[in-house]
């Protein structure tokens, strides 16, 4: 199958609303960043401590809306515990039907499997059983089953268990957990490769003192603390009271994030003040949001495309930003969900192709978002709309005063139609200027009002800033040598007053603005033109500045 542009071998906007694990290596926007660098600070820090010997505990709370990125910074720091040193668990509350402390105990355990944890951690005892029998201590030493053959021959005990890799299991938990008794199975339970006994416990209290040796033994053992991450907290009793009494037990070496929606903190609030004021007074608070400005949705989109290896030119990323730029400022486009849809869609519609091209970006955002309009558009002209006219009818200067001329004439004869005017010419007209440089001078739009009075328009479309005397010297006879009682010049640029006499009106529009009244003559001539969009062709004509009688 052919691959995507810019080198790509898949699409790297995901379809599901929750991004999968690999995606979710991908993270930009200041936000995020900043929210990441954070966490990974507090981790930072529990480490620190380890080293001197403190097993710290921490609360981190995210809130934020649905879709602002609260599960995907979970799994995104869930991919980064193996780089930076600490154990990760993710448990999604939204897939577990019992909502209690016990759920989440288990739903901890299930995740750390899924990174060999266990078997990791059998190792870390072993090792560390090891290194007490190198400094001398006999009963470790005999917990490594030594033969008379390995006295003699004065076998290290590194050599004894990579030799044999067996040994007292029993013994072994003695030397290693020799105060409590419950820790002390826990590390016998280990070496045997039974597992399930951390599962075993129903109650509230023996949950925690389980989950309690877990990161006790992570610290102890393989020196490093775990982020349990619980997404999607709400505010059921049973949740409440269990995440309570987990702060309340400050198990060590565990950093606790939640995530959870604003109406849920307002929930917690009402029905447990103690627990969301622990949670309000957690060592890091984050609010997310969408994110706050165009820059930060393109950092995100940038994100992905980097994650996946995309090869973009300088132009690429410029033409791509700008897009993404427009979405978030002029179409509306705030949330990334809605962002990374319109992206999906513009790369599958690129299929095959080197580059992303404007037809693709534009048929996406059809696609997506088929009602939605340019948030400045007079007209409520979609964005593909929008891009279709810039595609088809303003590819040149030239191209785009033929079509706004007839736009214009288009509008007149709807105003006509609907009594605003008296007469609108079908075409440009020539005008009597007796004294002019000329006796007649030509002009696009040729209006007379009720009252009689004569008002004419001439477009000039350019390719640089600013009108010249030369351009316009048609209507500057007009304007000093006719009985016109109104004269406009309709432009994208700017015309300066010392070139134009006082009767002669300059009128500026953008080209978004000449795309608002191409797009009416497109509905009006093809007799598609709705109640709302009618009434919205007066403002039309207050864009040129003109009062009609």
């Amino acid at each position: 199958m052919s691959g995507y542009p810019y080198g790509l071998r898949v699409n790297p906007f995901f379809h599901a609303p929750v991004p999968s694990p690999e995606v979710a290596k991908a993270l930009g926007g200041r936000s995020w960043l900043e929210a990441r660098e954070r966490i990974l600070q507090c981790v930072k820090e529990m480490k620190e401590g380890l080293s001197r010997g403190q097993e710290g505990f921490s609360v981190i709370t995210v809130v934020g809306q649905p879709g602002t990125g609260k599960t995907h910074l979970c799994l995104h720091l869930r991919a980064l515990a193996k780089e930076v040193g600490f154990e990760c668990a993710y448990v999604d509350l939204t897939k577990v039907e019992r909502k209690d402390l016990r759920s989440i105990y288990r739903g901890m355990l299930d995740d750390l499997r899924k990174t060999r944890f266990f078997e990791r951690l059998k190792q870390g005892l072993i090792q560390r059983l090891v290194e007490m029998a190198e400094k001398g201590d006999r009963r470790a030493e005999k917990a490594l089953l030594p033969s008379l053959l390995d006295r003699i021959l004065r076998r290290r005990p590194r050599e004894l268990i990579s030799k044999r890799g067996r040994l007292d299991a029993q013994l072994a938990s003695e030397v290693l957990e020799p105060w409590d008794p419950e820790r002390r199975e826990g590390v016998f339970r280990l070496l045997l490769g039974d597992v399930g006994w951390f599962y075993g416990p129903e109650e509230l209290e023996g949950v925690l003192r389980r989950l309690k040796i877990v990161t006790s033994f992570s610290c102890t053992y393989l020196g490093r603390p775990v982020l349990l991450e619980v997404d999607e907290v709400d505010a059921s009793r049973p949740l409440l009271d269990g995440l309570k009494a987990l702060i309340n037990d400050r198990p060590p070496g565990l950093l606790l994030m939640v995530t959870l929606l604003p109406s849920v903190d307002i929930q917690i609030g009402r029905e447990d003040p103690a627990l969301a004021d622990r949670l309000r007074r957690a060592t890091f608070l984050c609010e997310l949001s969408q994110p706050r400005d165009p820059e930060e949705m393109w950092d995100i989109i940038r994100a992905y495309l980097r994650f996946f290896g995309a090869r973009m030119a300088v132009e690429d990323e410029s033409m791509l930003g700008d897009f993404v730029r427009f979405l978030y400022a002029d179409f509306g486009v705030r949330e990334i969900r809605d962002a990374l849809a319109i992206m999906r869609e513009a790369f599958e519609r690129a299929r095959g192709a080197e580059r992303i091209g404007e037809e693709a970006l534009s048929e996406a955002v059809r696609t997506v978002r088929p009602a939605a309009s340019l948030s400045d558009s007079i007209m409520r002209m979609t964005l593909y709309d929008y891009h279709r006219i810039l595609r088809t009818r303003m590819r040149t200067p030239e191209e785009t005063s033929s079509n706004l001329a007839e736009a214009l004439r288009s509008l007149g004869a709807f105003l006509v139609e609907t009594g605003r005017l008296a007469y609108c010419h079908p075409k440009a007209r020539r005008i009597e200027t007796p004294g002019g440089a000329r006796q007649f001078r030509s002009v696009d739009v040729y209006w007379e009002d009720k009252a009689g009075r004569v008002i004419v328009l001439d477009v000039k479309i350019t390719g640089s800033g600013y009108l010249t005397k030369q351009m316009i010297e048609n209507v500057i006879d007009i304007a000093n040598h006719s009985r016109v009682h109104e004269v406009a010049v309709v432009s994208n640029a700017v015309c300066p007053l010392d070139i134009r006499p006082l009767k002669l009106r300059a009128v500026k529009l953008s080209e978004r603005r000449i795309a608002d009244f191409i797009y009416f003559s497109e509905r009006y001539t093809a007799w598609n033109l709705t109640p709302d969009q009618m009434s919205r062709a007066i403002e039309l004509v207050r864009e040129l500045g003109i009062e009609l009688a």
